[in-house]
């Protein structure tokens, strides 16, 4: 009949989960915006799906695990006293117009008289230093006129004109101070003023003698220790790579309370090592010093080529490349706008914390949707293969009501209140596909076939019942779908305690504290359940029938089964 065929018609189209993509939208733009509460703005909106898949963070230890403050700690001459020392890296700091945190904490701890610069080449992440050419001052105990250079002692070797002995005493001094996790610097010094900015390709007079040694201490964020522990929580693996002395950034990580037994190595040292060695470096090492833009960027490719999901943090424009090559690119609002500009996410006040903040958020938001999902797809393949099934026989085993009942119980309230309940967490290494067939294919395929026992079960007693003449066939059928019914509203309570048990395990982390809301939420639905079918009103509502002490017993052996 016409009437019948629309109803099991709009039962069939009510398996289509058209509100499941509206929930996904929803969740994720809602996700976007309690993120900004946490000072992290999403500027693509894939960028909270990805963010539950971050395994890998690179972060740079200047403004992550520092405050990205440097005060001068201490300064060591080479040559004559330490007031000429100082006041020769005061003139250079004061002369140069190029300035960055680390001239700044200089200029601020020594005070000097700048002259007109000649030629200047400013810092470069790709050199590691600096020079400016100054011409003679007005009195004779002034500095001399020449070419004063600071920069990292490795890449300023070349230009220095010293013998073996001196450079290894050198070396040894400034190892000293990186194992204290200080930021060391060699100050140089040439009488020639013979200086061309020509980027990349500038040059220093090779008659430098080093004169000093500058100690800057770098101010450890007061919550990245909080935060590593966070992120280590969550799965996240840091690594951190830094364009300073590895042994310096090694020693302020472990301050911070990273665990570096990975190892530490140098970008010279990666540079020198053939494809497996250095693919073999990345696998295990943490923390990576002296590290060039071009060298970071390789490091995230091979990340990624590893099967890592790497998130990467950045400022400069010299991290555009390797923002571009991760798979979630994170710049500091404090960053130059090429940075911003390629940034699937921004932290508005460089907050080291809300990153932390922001990964947990999208990992909550995709376990809850990965839940949503198992109780969704669940509930859609029990049903859709018991009434594929059953119709083959010519009963539809619901109708339009009972549906409303079965969706409300098993879907409407509980996905709800699961996506809010949510908790980050890692996940296995699978894909989604992969990991919801694991779970939807057994309980579906499980649960129809009990379904059809029950079913059979209650025709089989109704059957006897009719022929005695204590029922009519109209009944038997009532008391079938209900049956149904009822018992596909039970498995939808025990899905939800199978996808959110009290006591999760997961891997690579500890185990999560126990959460009893979700089990909780299942009994007391499945007590509603019990008064809907007490209450007359309730009952007549759904268009369910009162059920026989015989019939209950079925379902409620049934559900036990499955």
């Amino acid at each position: 009949p016409l009437d019948e065929a629309i109803i099991e018609a709009t039962v069939l189209v009510g398996l289509v989960p058209n509100g499941l993509f509206v929930s996904i939208a929803i969740a994720y733009a809602l996700a976007a915006v309690r993120m900004s509460r946490f000072g992290a703005l999403v500027q693509q909106a894939n960028a909270v799906e990805s963010l539950s898949h971050v395994d890998t963070l690179c972060v740079d230890k200047t403004g992550t695990l520092t405050a990205n403050q440097l005060e001068l700690d201490q300064l060591l001459p080479l040559e004559g006293d330490e007031a000429s020392a100082r006041t020769k890296v005061g003139l250079m700091v004061a002369s140069g117009r190029a300035t960055n945190k680390t001239s700044e904490a200089i200029g601020e701890a020594l005070q000097a008289h700048s002259r007109e610069a000649l030629a200047e080449v400013p810092f470069s992440s790709k050199r590691k230093w600096s020079a400016v050419a100054v011409p003679a001052g007005v009195s004779p105990s002034h500095p001399p006129a020449g070419t004063y250079s600071m920069g990292a002692p490795t890449f300023l070797r070349q230009y220095l004109d010293i013998g073996d002995a001196q450079w290894r005493n050198i070396q040894a001094l400034v190892a000293h101070h990186a194992s204290r996790g200080m930021r060391v610097l060699l100050a140089a010094y040439s009488p020639s003023t013979e200086l061309e900015d020509e980027g990349e390709a500038s040059v220093l007079p090779r008659d430098s003698k080093p004169y000093a040694i500058v100690v800057l201490r770098d101010l450890l964020r007061p919550e990245a220790a909080e935060t590593l522990t966070r992120f280590r929580k969550m799965g996240v693996d840091v690594r951190v790579i830094s364009g300073d002395d590895p042994e310096t950034v090694a020693t302020l990580a472990q301050q911070a309370g990273l665990d570096t037994s990975g190892g530490v190595v140098s970008g010279p040292e990666l540079e020198t090592m053939d494809d497996p060695h250095f693919e073999a470096a990345v696998e295990t090492t943490t923390v990576y010093g002296r590290i060039t833009p071009e060298l970071k960027e390789r490091l995230v490719g091979t990340m990624r080529e590893q099967g890592r999901y790497v998130a990467m943090t950045g400022d400069g424009v010299n991290d555009v490349l390797s923002l571009k090559r991760s798979n979630l690119a994170i710049a500091m609002g404090s960053g130059t706008q090429a940075a911003r500009g390629v940034a699937d996410l921004i932290l508005i006040d460089d907050g080291f914390s809300a990153l932390a903040s922001a990964i947990g958020e999208g990992q909550r938001i995709l376990n809850g949707m990965q839940d949503i999902l198992r109780v969704f797809l669940t509930r859609i393949l029990t049903l859709g293969m018991l009434i594929l099934v059953l119709m083959t026989s010519g009963f539809f085993p619901v109708d339009l009501r009972n549906a409303s009942a079965i969706t409300l119980f098993t879907v409407g309230i509980p996905t709800a209140m699961l996506a809010i309940w949510a908790r980050p967490g890692p996940f296995l290494g699978e894909s989604l596909l992969r990991t919801l067939a694991k779970f939807v294919l057994p309980a579906a395929s499980l649960a129809s076939i009990i379904g059809l026992l029950v079913v059979t079960g209650v025709f089989l007693i109704g059957d006897a019942d009719f022929e005695a003449g204590l029922v009519t066939e109209e009944m038997v059928e009532e008391s079938a779908k209900t049956s149904v019914t009822v018992f596909l509203i039970l498995v939808g309570m025990l899905v939800v305690i199978f996808v959110e048990p009290p006591v999760k395990l997961l891997a690579v982390i500890e185990p999560l504290s126990p959460d009893w809301r979700p089990t909780w939420l299942a009994l007391s639905l499945t007590a509603a359940l019990g008064i809907v079918l007490l209450v007359p009103p309730f009952r007549d509502f759904f268009n369910l029938h009162p059920l026989s002490i015989r019939d209950l017993a079925i379902v409620f052996a049934g559900a036990l089964a499955w």
